[in-house]
């Protein structure tokens, strides 16, 4: 019963993350600055859920942030970004469920591999489907440009985004296992 309270408590943790992420999104590039709009705030939620090594959570996350992104941008090609952020997620999950390490250097290279996937796997759809590209791809003649900067900015925003996003996903476990650990010294 607790497992299942605090599954769903993770989710709902998700659910208002990619909300806020969405909201960044769209907001961000056309307010404050135009270079902000390589930022891809949803597929770094992606990337961190996928991390939790919960398939379920890193897929359901991925169509989600698919989902809003394809609502929010109102492209002609209407789920192309919810399969590449649902094949950069099962990537991630498939990577990351083999090593047991956690390390900062582990994340960036998950984020770079996903930036990677994400945007290749929606570049070879819009060319499939014959569509013009859309702003987070740029124009043809800048291309490789564009993969580097969306994949450097979405680099440097994961180091100061996890962090605090590790306050809010594991800020009740240090609780319940630092008021295990005071039980732990009571036995002894």
């Amino acid at each position: 019963m607790e497992k299942e309270a605090l599954g769903t408590k993770r989710l709902f943790k998700i659910g208002i993350c990619l909300l806020l992420a969405a909201l960044a999104q769209t907001t961000l590039s056309q307010q404050i600055k135009p270079w902000l709009g390589s930022i891809d705030w949803l597929l770094l939620v992606t990337v961190y859920a996928s991390l939790m090594r919960n398939p379920a959570t890193a897929l359901l996350t991925a169509t989600a942030a698919g989902i809003l992104h394809d609502a929010s941008s109102g492209g002609p090609a209407l789920g192309v970004s919810g399969l590449a952020k649902v094949l950069a997620a099962w990537v991630v999950y498939q990577i990351s469920s083999m090593i047991v390490y956690e390390h900062f250097l582990i994340r960036l290279s998950m984020v770079a591999v996903a930036s990677l996937v994400d945007l290749l796997t929606s570049l070879a759809f819009y060319r499939m489907l014959e569509f013009d590209l859309p702003a987070q791809l740029g124009a043809a003649r800048n291309l490789p440009a564009t993969i580097l900067l969306g994949l450097a900015v979405n680099l440097l925003v994961s180091l100061l985004l996890y962090p605090v996003l590790d306050r809010v996903f594991r800020f009740g476990w240090s609780l319940r296992r630092s008021e295990a650990m005071r039980g732990m010294r009571r036995r002894w």
